[in-house]
């Protein structure tokens, strides 16, 4: 599950930055439509306690697919997110994640 870190998100390729949009929309249909999925991955275990905080994320991520001239589609507590301001604990560090890009020799601007 690619759910990056937020201070890569603007960083990200396209490729990359679709790939969070998505995952991380499945990501919360798993815990809050209590969908199968990758229940058990610890980036869904990392926000079950606290979809909200996934929602920033997901926030932060549509506003860059918007910056990017993408259209991303509303989400439900959308607006909710866009009040909160807070860091999510990661299950990978900033550092892991940014050598994970790394090794896939992308166009991410890492």
């Amino acid at each position: 599950m690619r759910i990056w870190h937020e201070k890569l998100i603007p960083k990200l390729c396209q490729k990359h930055l679709c790939a969070l949009w998505r995952e991380g929309l499945g990501c919360y249909k798993i815990i809050t439509e209590d969908k199968k999925g990758y229940r058990n991955h610890p980036a869904t275990k990392e926000f079950e306690k606290a979809p909200e905080k996934l929602l920033i994320r997901l926030h932060k991520t549509r506003n860059e697919m918007l910056r990017r001239g993408y259209n991303p589609k509303m989400i439900d507590g959308y607006e909710f997110a866009k009040s909160l301001n807070e860091e999510v604990k990661e299950w990978q560090t900033l550092e892991e994640q940014i050598e994970l890009l790394k090794a896939k020799n992308c166009k991410c601007n890492i």
